[in-house]
């Protein structure tokens, strides 16, 4: 898995709790 792919989902994860 790409470095990349790993921050994605964590900034990812991170955006969708903040919303919610």
């Amino acid at each position: 898995m790409p470095f990349y792919v790993l921050v994605w989902c964590v900034l990812s994860h991170c955006f969708t709790s903040s919303v919610q």
